[in-house]
């Protein structure tokens, strides 16, 4: 069988195939089973065309040419291009080029300079071109991963089915540009899209829970560049499912790293007893030391964030320890706690019930004041198991997923978030989707098969009974959801959106959420008008 799941970040992309009955990480070239979205253009010294340098290796490109280094361009998705003025438009930390005229749908361009030190020519890029590249990378790791094995041999290795996953709130445009880069290049013939909280509820349920699967789940995504919370509601009655998702944007981890730079600036300048001006690319090092950090600071009790010739011929040392290290994690733990409680206060109006559970997933969720701020407000409603692997759960999905429409086809006609219950109950029972394709077949055909529309009822007359009693809803202590509108982040909520390529578009309603405050670093990083692309 062939199938292969790519869960689509913003700062990560990962790979995974389910086979013999078990999820298997697909590593790349350096052997890290999530690879990060940098992707830099440098000139090729033999001549020709220009090299593409990818995940670990662009990183230190990045540092000499950051100009020609892009990185987190899913946010970029569908976007269009900034106009004049535009404060919200993320450029303070993402040097490289932009192109397109304001209004239109954004693009970047790149110039390199050749063997002989000419310059090249800048090519433009649109979102759609970069997503294609990282399509063509993936499908080489696939085809990596596959050397020296028995499958390698067989005809379906050539044609395999891809699942990729992509942001519950994405609009119909941005969903377009990550199929449409995976279809016009040929590799992946058969594509489908899931969205993260359906992949991460069948990544869970297939190995990681007990043989119960509750009816009540909500999946808690804390990504790097937003913050999402999703609710999966059975009716008891009549067993159907909705789904209500409600995400805070520009509130994810990479947040924490610009509050990380703000610190280190503070303190270098109170060493040194005066200010500074920074180059972009000054700051673009800096950047890339606080996310090391950050990583190392969840196993270790204090780092040293360091950039050597930071500005003046000055080299910038600050020590980070655990309880400094809190300052910052702790107020966006209370933000994880405070729209986990606005999404539960709007799916259960009259209280939660006693058993749903909260899946709570990304790189963040292995931040420890993240996690124990969300067990001590949730207590066991938090699934334990689903942490020890919170970032591997959707791309486990993916795999699986695609290994079911592999051998059922027929199922990527349903909307596969209202069936996850039965099928994973299904693989469960089976071991493998080859072992599971007649059960799934039958199921996927009894879902589809005609039934007789029902009877109308008679409905009673309308009661002049009030009702009483409602529930006490959950709120963070000292943490309230405002519904106000805020300028600088907005929570937005949808019923029953769609997770596959066929299902219709949800519609909308908007609320808000507290927000981090947007300035986070000084006006003094002595950018010029012809510097600020906004």
């Amino acid at each position: 069988m062939s199938a292969v799941g790519i869960d689509f970040g913003t700062a990560n992309i990962a790979m995974a195939v389910w086979q013999d009955g078990a999820f298997r990480i697909l590593e790349d070239t350096h052997g890290e089973a999530r690879s990060s979205t940098f992707l830099a253009f440098k000139a090729n010294t033999g001549g020709g065309e220009v090299e593409k340098i990818f995940a670990a290796e662009a990183i230190p490109q990045s540092t000499v040419d950051f100009g020609n280094t892009f990185f987190d361009i899913k946010q970029f998705i569908g976007r269009p291009a900034p106009r004049k003025r535009d404060v919200l438009f993320p450029t303070s930390h993402y040097r490289f080029n932009f192109s397109g005229n304001p209004g239109e749908p954004i693009g970047f361009k790149y110039s390199t300079l050749s063997a002989r030190g000419s310059s090249i020519p800048s090519i433009y890029l649109s979102t759609l071109e970069v997503c294609k590249i990282w399509m063509h990378r993936s499908r080489e790791l696939w085809e990596l991963s596959h050397m020296g094995t028995n499958e390698a041999s067989g005809a379906d290795v050539a044609h395999p089915t891809c699942v990729v996953t992509y942001p519950y709130w994405w609009n119909e445009t941005q969903r377009s540009v990550l199929k449409n880069s995976a279809k016009q290049t040929g590799i992946f013939p058969k594509v489908f899209l899931l969205n993260d909280p359906t992949a991460v509820l069948f990544g869970a349920f297939l190995f990681s829970l007990p043989s119960t699967i509750p009816y009540n789940v909500v999946v808690v995504d804390v990504g790097a560049k937003s913050l999402a919370a999703t609710v999966f509601q059975t009716n008891g009655r009549t067993g159907s499912m909705e789904e209500r998702s409600f995400h805070v944007l520009d509130c994810g981890t990479t947040r924490l790293d610009y509050l990380l730079i703000r610190h280190c600036l503070d303190q270098f300048e109170a060493q040194h007893e005066r200010r500074f001006q920074y180059t972009a690319a000054a700051i673009h090092r800096l950047h890339l030391a606080c996310k090391e950090a950050k990583e190392r600071l969840l196993t270790q009790r204090s780092n040293n964030i360091s950039v050597d010739d930071f500005t003046d011929e000055k080299d910038l040392l600050v020590v980070m320890n655990q309880k400094t290290f809190e300052t910052f994690t702790v107020p966006y733990a209370n933000k994880v706690v405070s729209l986990i409680n606005h999404a539960l206060n709007q799916a259960f109006p009259r209280g939660p019930p006693e058993d749903y559970e909260i899946l709570l997933v990304g790189q963040a969720s292995r931040m420890a004041a993240v996690q124990q701020g969300v067990k001590r407000e949730f207590g066991d409603h938090v699934n334990a198991s689903v942490l020890l692997s919170a970032d591997r759960a959707a791309v486990h999905g993916a795999a699986a997923v695609a290994m079911i429409l592999e051998v059922a086809p027929v199922l990527g006609r349903l909307k596969l978030s209202q069936h996850y219950r039965p099928l994973c109950e299904i693989l469960r029972t089976h071991g493998s989707a080859e072992k599971a394709r007649n059960d799934l077949l039958a199921y996927g055909k009894a879902q589809l098969r005609p039934s007789v529309p029902p009877k109308p009822l008679s409905l009673p007359e309308k009661s002049n009974r009030q009702s009483v009693g409602l529930g006490k809803q959950r709120t963070a202590p000292g943490i309230p959801v405002s519904n106000k509108s805020v300028h600088s982040s907005r929570m937005e909520s949808s019923k029953s959106s769609q997770d596959m390529e066929l299902e219709e578009r949800p519609v909308s309603a908007s609320s808000h959420a507290p927000s981090f405050d947007q300035r986070i670093l000084p006006s003094h990083l002595g950018q010029n008008r012809s510097d600020t692309r906004a």
